[in-house]
């Protein structure tokens, strides 16, 4: 063993150089598993190499709630710690790049190219050919809502010189079924002592996100932020000391509505950052829930909302 594989034998307790090495391979595949973090901090796994299962096989290790981490594996893929997301949260991704969605549930024609390769920036498709002039991109995956005889997978296409594109989330196939060209969307949340709740309620420019950041210790900075609301439009937060989930103007009200911020101004983007030192003295283990409501025509009600946030001080 060199003087250089001597010293990191030692900075590690002396583990074996393969042990070390396998630990940083792991390190670097987690990593090469994201595609894209969404406005709500939801870090989206590539579903490439979680093709061809079917809708049972991941059902027998990943809840289907959109909040419990799956526990296990399926098709040789470990998915421990990820979160199988429902049809409601691929939605919410895919309202990112395409705002109508979340109204028309499917769209495509020539118009929507752009957007669709845009998609396949960061996520790579489970299906893909190109030729001297041109190329086809699709994704498609499980989600975990079904109906009991089938279930719907999202779907993602792009193509050209025939200029085409789409977005669909309510296709929909039998859980028995599988198909090489079909993956699983799954998630992890954000990192932190911020979880999402989901509960969003889509208007004018898709689904509003509230996400939140900073360490939560004594005097620190903590920001909540508003995105993809109403533009130029006011919003209000409401602070929660539980998880209520009462039906509300044809979403969810998660928070119990303990304590209303009203009149918050939303910019241009329909985007608004809080920031404030954390209070000193909070115990460990107390709990919040946020969500932000606004008015918006767009909304079945005349009223989206985010998010809702689960803050828990360490």
């Amino acid at each position: 063993m060199n003087l250089v594989n001597r010293r990191i034998a030692h900075a590690f307790g002396r583990a074996p150089l393969a042990t070390l090495v396998l630990m940083l391979l792991c390190a670097t595949e987690s990593v090469g598993q994201v595609a894209y973090v969404d406005a709500q901090g939801r870090e989206w796994r590539q579903m490439a190499n979680t093709t061809g299962l079917t809708w049972n096989q991941v059902d027998a290790v990943c809840p289907n709630d959109g909040v419990t981490p799956c526990a296990g594996m399926f098709g040789g893929v470990n998915a421990t710690g990820w979160i199988w997301a429902t049809q409601t949260q691929v939605m919410e991704l895919f309202s990112e790049t395409v705002p109508e969605i979340a109204q028309t549930s499917s769209v495509g024609g020539p118009g929507y190219v752009l957007q669709g390769l845009s998609f396949f920036g960061p996520f790579k498709p489970t299906f893909e050919y190109y030729t001297t002039f041109g190329g086809y991109n699709y994704i498609s995956g499980w989600t975990s809502t079904s109906n009991g005889a089938d279930a719907i997978i999202p779907e993602v296409s792009a193509q050209y010189p025939v200029f085409y594109g789409s977005f669909n989330v309510v296709a929909q196939t039998a859980i028995t079924s599988t198909s090489s060209f079909r993956g699983v969307w799954m998630f992890k949340p954000a990192p932190g002592p911020f979880q999402n709740l989901g509960g969003s309620l889509p208007g004018t420019y898709g689904a509003p996100g509230l996400k939140g950041s900073g360490t939560l210790s004594a005097g620190s900075a903590t920001t909540l932020t508003i995105a993809h609301g109403n533009p130029n439009g006011l919003a209000a937060l409401v602070i929660g000391t539980q998880v209520w989930n009462a039906p509300f103007l044809g979403g969810t009200f998660v928070p119990t509505p303990d304590l209303v911020l009203a009149g918050l101004p939303l910019d241009a983007n329909g985007g608004i950052a809080l920031t404030a030192p954390w209070p000193a003295n909070v115990p460990s283990g107390v709990q919040l829930v946020f969500q932000a409501w606004m008015p918006d025509t767009a909304a079945p009600f005349g009223a989206s909302a985010t998010n809702a946030l689960l803050v828990s001080t360490p």
